[in-house]
């Protein structure tokens, strides 16, 4: 890959932590440590990279998602509490986009009460974030507002 990955190396992150200067002075006291702390600095870096640039193959997802998806195997409804920014429409998106795939010449309806708020609780950029990945042949990515 010839992509930069410096700048996502040391980027924060929520879920990739960045190690101290502490703990990188502790990992590098041997040249064998500086050898693992550099391959692990730079598969950070590529995750990020990878989340940032693909977050529908890449990003992270929480454990209870797969929970969640095997409850909807079962039935047609989930009911998904939460505070905000607790991932609740991220989860939807990221859903709605994987049964646009998995299920042949399906349609995936996403509602909210108006535009406005859609905008202010930020799902249609959660939407949009999910509809932002390769597609196979045939698969369109149309964003129709309705009234």
């Amino acid at each position: 890959m010839n992509v930069d990955l410096e700048p996502y190396i040391y980027r924060p992150h929520p879920i990739y932590r960045l190690p101290s200067r502490e703990d990188a002075a502790v990992a590098c006291r041997t040249p064998e440590g500086e050898k693992e702390f550099r391959a692990t600095m730079y598969k950070r870096g590529l995750a990020i990279y990878n989340e940032f640039n693909d977050p529908f193959r890449f990003g992270y997802e929480p454990g209870h998602w797969g929970t969640a998806d095997k409850l909807l195997d079962e039935s047609d409804e989930l009911l998904i509490s939460g505070g905000n920014r607790s991932g609740k429409t991220e989860y939807a998106a990221k859903y709605a986009m994987k049964t646009l795939i998995g299920k042949k010449d399906a349609r995936v309806v996403c509602f909210h009460t108006t535009h406005q708020s859609s905008l202010q609780n930020q799902i249609h950029s959660d939407v949009e974030s999910a509809l932002a990945l390769p597609t196979p042949s045939g698969l369109g990515t149309v964003i129709t507002y309705v009234k």
